[in-house]
């Protein structure tokens, strides 16, 4: 009987030390996946410092998600325009290049907020949000582009 509980007990010390080892071989994978998506919310300042610092980075794009009315009204400087609220948002964006640095932004950051889930799935790496929008870049009087 002795030894049908040591065989009982070493059989689920393996089964539970595999299902550790398996579990943790998930999370390393998921800490993987999630570390090769670059995502953060950065302020106005922060994200006026970064265009200065990438004027001539042809690597770095400013992607605004607001209408053509708001954009023509005034947008950040060298941005392109793909407005979420249109149809076809996803596949535009879809024909970005995945692997450049992009400072995304809206009016408020509800927009771009909104739209960072698509860009993720999409396979972009490294992005930039502007957490308060055209808000809070003209609340610190930071220069607009009107075309």
């Amino acid at each position: 009987m002795r030894k049908i509980m040591l065989i009982f007990c070493l059989l689920v010390f393996v089964a539970c030390s595999g299902n550790s080892s398996e579990n943790n071989k998930a999370a390393a994978g998921s800490a993987q996946e999630s570390s090769e998506i670059q995502l953060q919310n950065i302020s106005a300042d922060s994200a006026y410092a970064m265009m200065q610092r990438n004027a001539d980075n042809p690597n770095f794009v400013v992607l605004d998600v607001r209408t053509p009315g708001e954009f023509q009204s005034g947008h950040l400087a060298n941005a392109i325009d793909i407005d979420f609220r249109a149809s076809n948002f996803k596949q535009k964006v879809a024909e970005l290049d995945k692997d450049k640095t992009y400072l995304i932004h809206c009016r408020s950051g509800n927009r771009s907020g909104q739209a960072l889930p698509v860009l993720k799935e999409l396979g972009f790496k490294k992005i930039y949000h502007l957490n308060r929008g055209m808000i809070e870049w003209n609340e610190r009087d930071l220069p607009v582009v009107t075309e």
